[in-house]
């Protein structure tokens, strides 16, 4: 995750529970990027390509206007929502 922050590139990820891990939230906030986890269910690699093929124009738009970390869900109906990051403390 830090060479994507630093080359400013998105995060895209499928796994829904990324938020209750708190190993992967601290990785999250060190690197500072802007991540899209896809919460489609069982998504065939088709399904998913076409999901996130269709929301990429939203996608690019919301990382401009991001404060970083941030994380987002994308939905099978290509619904983008933000998810609160409740960060564990820091040590």
């Amino acid at each position: 995750m830090r060479v994507a922050s630093n080359e400013g590139w998105i995060v895209l990820s499928r796994d829904k529970r990324i938020r209750r891990k708190p190993n992967e939230l601290v990785a999250l906030r060190a690197s500072k990027v802007v991540m899209f986890t896809l919460v489609a269910g069982n998504a065939t690699a088709a399904d998913t390509a076409q999901i996130v093929g269709n929301a990429l124009p939203r996608m690019f738009a919301l990382t401009k206007g991001t404060k970083r970390p941030a994380l987002f869900a994308i939905y099978r109906d290509g619904k983008i929502s933000p998810i609160k990051l409740r960060m564990p403390p820091r040590k």
